[in-house]
C-alpha cells in the first residue's frame, strides 16, 4: 500500500480560559411569575412600561430583562466554544490525512460488496472481456434480423452514417 510521508502537523492553538460566570440571581418560581388571574393588570403592548404600571410590573420586567441578558451571555459563550471545536477539527485534518484517505479508497481493503477503485475497474474489465468472448463465440445465425415490429432502437433511416451498416446474420446485407 502506498503511503504519504508524514510532515509535521501544525500546532492547534488552545482556547483561553474563560472567566467564571457570576452566579445568577435567584429566579422567581413559575407560579409566582405568572399572573394570578387572566384578567390581572398586565400592561398592554401598546402602553410603554412605566406609564400607568405598578412597581411590581416594572420589577418583573427588570427581572425578565436580566434573565434574557444572562441567557444571551450563556448562548454566546456556548456558541464560541462550539465554533472553536469546529475550527480545531478542521485544522486537525491535514493534507497528509486527505492523501492517505484517497490512497485507501483506491487501493485499500476491499470486499465484494464494497470494492476499492482498482478492484472495481478490474471487475469491469473482466465483465466486458467475458461479454466479448461470448459474443465472438455466438454464431451469426443466433442474432435476430432487424424487424420494424420488434425493434427498440432508433430507426436507421435519416440517421447519418447508418446506410451501410451490416448486421450479423444477414449475410452482409446493409440496413437502411
Amino acid at each position: 500500500m502506498l503511503s504519504v510521508p508524514n510532515i509535521s502537523t501544525p500546532q492547534v492553538p488552545t482556547l483561553p480560559t474563560l472567566p467564571a460566570i457570576p452566579s445568577a440571581p435567584s429566579l422567581p418560581s413559575l407560579p409566582s411569575a405568572l399572573p394570578s388571574s387572566p384578567t390581572s393588570s398586565v400592561p398592554s403592548l401598546s402602553t410603554p412600561l412605566g406609564a400607568g404600571s405598578s412597581q411590581s410590573q416594572v420589577d418583573e420586567q427588570a427581572k425578565q430583562d436580566a434573565n434574557m441578558k444572562l441567557r444571551e451571555a450563556l448562548n454566546d459563550a456556548y456558541g464560541a466554544l462550539e465554533a472553536q471545536k469546529s475550527v480545531q477539527s478542521f485544522v486537525a485534518f491535514t493534507f497528509e490525512e486527505a492523501m492517505q484517505n484517497q490512497l485507501d479508497r483506491l487501493t485499500g481493503t476491499s470486499t465484494r460488496l464494497r470494492p476499492n477503485e482498482l478492484d472495481r475497474v478490474t471487475r469491469i474489465v473482466q465483465n466486458v472481456t467475458t461479454a466479448i468472448s461470448i459474443v465472438r463465440q455466438t454464431p451469426p445465425e443466433a442474432f435476430l434480423d432487424p424487424s420494424e415490429a420488434r425493434d427498440v432502437n432508433t430507426a436507421s433511416s435519416g440517421v447519418p452514417g447508418t446506410s451501410n451498416i451490416s448486421t450479423p446474420g444477414t449475410s452482409g446485407t446493409s440496413v437502411g
